[in-house]
């Protein structure tokens, strides 16, 4: 249902007790056009597996500025999806995800998110702070966005990377790092900033997970028609995503919101960067190829169909690792 401020106020401020999920997106917003189906898809399926009912919404921020607004959703944190509940922002448990087969990194850009998972993991990811966790065989968990009236709108950034064939099944593993622990340097006269969260750069190293890593840089540009040489290891994949300001590579630019798949030519071992404007921020990843097959389904990710079939057939049975994940429930925010 997309929404108009009329029909928002009739179903998500006085619609009871029946939760709603409300996707901001827009329409030149790729990343939302990837995530819209797909929380289609969500409400469907969940309503189906866990016998919860809430109402999917959608509010298109450029028809209606004043919900986005109200509700502190600015272009550069799109697309951004809220549960609301009696009329309230509501924590409450709605999205718990299962990861096999891969790790992710989430990094937070501003404000806070709370983490909970079936190993028994909790804790509180903060502006700056890290969570890398290797999800191997399989790991449940639950993120909520911390709403306080006076902080900062959380916004962060997920990566998802695949781990090689002989570690899908490895034990899962957790780790926090706090934004103090992760090296900044600044370069230039101050024209440039660059957090390490792994990886190499200025002559300074952070080792990443020895399963499931990948290089993770932050640049930020504090001057215009400033360029910088980030090394990268050869033949690595490798990209970059856009965060503000207008990023230049071999006289082509590229905004906001915009991811730029670098090339993994053997022969190069660098990358020429030119911010356009002062303010520009991006962050880079990279690794090496693993050159192997993709059977994936949702947050399920193997090597082959019949692989992929096992571990949803094993997480069905609560069997070989899942005898606790299916029925775990976060405690974190209020339950139905």
């Amino acid at each position: 249902m997309d929404a108009t401020p009329k029909i928002f106020d009739d179903v998500v401020l006085k619609g009871g007790n029946k939760p709603v999920i409300v996707d901001f997106y827009a329409d030149w917003c790729q990343p939302c056009r990837m995530l819209s189906p797909a929380l289609e898809n969500y409400t469907k399926d969940k309503g189906t597996t866990d016998g919860k009912e809430f109402d999917l919404m959608t509010v298109d921020v450029d028809k209606h500025h004043e919900l986005a607004a109200k509700y502190q959703v600015r272009v550069t944190s799109l697309p951004t999806v809220i549960a609301f509940k009696n009329e309230q922002i509501t924590t409450e448990q709605l999205f718990q995800i299962i990861h096999i087969g891969q790790a992710t990194i989430t990094y937070m850009l501003q404000g806070s998110i709370q983490h909970e998972d079936s190993m028994g993991n909790l804790g509180t990811l903060c502006t700056g702070d890290v969570q890398w966790m290797i999800a191997g065989r399989g790991v449940k968990h639950a993120e909520m966005p911390i709403y306080q009236e006076g902080t900062d709108v959380p916004i962060g950034l997920q990566l998802w990377v695949n781990l090689p064939s002989q570690h899908k099944m490895t034990a899962p593993t957790y780790r926090d790092i706090k934004s103090d622990a992760i090296p900044t340097i600044v370069r230039e006269h101050g024209n440039i900033e660059i957090r390490i969260i792994s990886g190499t750069s200025c002559g300074i190293s952070v080792t990443p997970p020895s399963v499931g890593g990948c290089w993770y840089l932050h640049l930020k540009f504090r001057k215009d028609h400033f360029s910088f040489d980030q090394e990268l290891p050869s033949g690595w994949t490798a990209f970059i995503y856009v965060l503000a300001g207008t990023l230049s590579i071999r006289s082509e630019t590229f905004s906001p919101r915009t991811a730029v798949v670098l090339s993994s030519n053997p022969n190069e071992s660098y990358v020429h960067l030119s911010a356009e404007e002062d303010g520009t921020e991006i962050v880079l990843f990279a690794a090496k190829p693993l050159n192997q097959p993709i059977a994936r389904f949702g947050p399920f990710v193997m090597n082959t169909k019949e692989e992929l079939q096992k571990a949803i057939l094993d997480y069905r049975m609560e069997i070989n690792g899942f005898e606790n994940a299916r029925r775990w429930k976060s405690s974190i925010g209020g339950r139905q």
